[in-house]
């Protein structure tokens, strides 16, 4: 996290390339709260709301005088003036401060504004250099993340002993003296740091769930036939004094052999992508043929036999019997109740018996 130190931080980057003839670049992932731009904001939201709800409350002790307080009435004093909020990323009536590295030394030493209150557990805060270091483009007095590192480690003040090295060169020592960056940060050279292209990790093969189940001599066997594989590879490759110093899990661990032999009781393997998969075994690749030949020769996968299948008896050709060739049935008509006659009811109005002829 970001909340580590300066010093930790600089001692992990200058591992990214130890080799003074190659450059090697540092990116630090940081969370969105600790940017200056992302406080702003928040704090900015914060008060607006307050300032809503105290104008709301105001607005109705307004209208109930009765309900006023003096608390209330401070608020409404607070309010009437005609003051008007205005956002603190507008900072183009703000002066800025005078750029130097004396300024930088004091927010270097200055304690981070803001604590995050209200939680019991106490949270790990940002140092001041971090909170520099990450907000350098956010603030015009710095502008430059590799000027904080300097500002910080102090090395204006430091005195290379280079020339003191090597008197014969009057360069000084070529392995002392200090190289001068060609590049020098995102923000004096964002084109020269390429977008980072890293994938993304593939979705995890997840292993096989295995039923428990009673070993028997096929499963027995099986294990035999491994622990004497793997001994006679680790004699082998590693010599006969590794093996009785470290045994024959060197070449394949007590975990990978007993998984190799509930997966085959299931028949889960029968390639070494199968291997790879169920045992996760870093050695597939070297040794997994071996052991599948191994397990096809004793617990052999089941082929499946195909299934039997009956053609239909094609049927003869009889008439076809749609919808045209039969017989259209009429329908048949409502009579009425009223007057007896056929094709109304007697809630119609057509029929001569409804009352609205009547």
């Amino acid at each position: 996290k970001a909340t580590c130190k300066l010093a930790t931080l600089w001692q992990r980057w200058g591992r990214a390339v130890r080799d003074r003839g190659l450059q090697g670049t540092a990116v630090l992932f940081a969370e969105k709260d600790h940017f200056d731009d992302v406080r702003e904001e928040k704090r900015w939201r914060q008060e607006t709301k307050k300032r809503k709800a105290d104008e709301n409350v105001a607005r109705t002790h307004q209208q109930n005088p009765k309900l006023r307080s003096p608390h209330i009435q401070r608020c409404t004093t607070l309010y009437e003036d005609g003051h008007e909020w205005e956002n603190p990323e507008d900072d183009s009536d703000g002066d800025r401060a005078e750029e130097g590295d004396q300024e930088l030394k004091e927010q270097l030493q200055s304690k981070l504004e803001g604590k995050s209150g209200g939680s019991t557990r106490k949270k790990r805060e940002l140092e001041p250099p971090m909170d520099c270091l990450i907000n350098a483009h956010l603030r015009g007095t710095i502008n430059c993340r590799r000027k904080v590192l300097h500002v910080h480690f102090n090395n204006s003040s430091a005195d290379p002993d280079h020339i003191t090295c090597d008197p014969s060169n009057s360069d000084g020592c070529t392995r002392c003296a200090p190289l001068t960056p060609s590049v020098c940060c995102d923000i004096h050279n964002p084109d020269t740091l390429s977008p980072n292209t890293t994938s993304l990790p593939s979705k995890a093969i997840y292993r096989s769930r295995i039923l428990k189940y009673e070993m028997g001599p096929r499963e027995f066997q099986l294990r035999d036939a491994l622990e004497d594989w793997r001994e006679s590879v680790t004699s082998r490759i590693y010599g006969d004094s590794t093996l009785n110093d470290y045994g024959p899990g060197v070449t394949m661990p007590d975990s990978v052999l007993d998984r190799i032999v509930d997966c085959a009781h299931h028949h889960k393997v029968s390639t070494t992508d199968d291997l790879r998969k169920e045992t996760r075994w870093s050695a597939v690749d070297r040794f997994g043929s071996d052991v599948i030949a191994i397990i096809q020769r004793i617990i052999p996968v089941p082929v499946l036999q195909p299934i039997l299948t009956t053609t239909r008896r094609p049927q003869p050709n009889l008439p076809s019997t749609t919808q045209s060739n039969l017989p259209l049935v009429a329908r048949k008509q409502p009579r009425c109740s009223a007057c007896g006659i056929e094709g109304h009811t007697k809630r119609s109005r057509i029929c001569l018996m409804n009352p609205s002829r009547v």
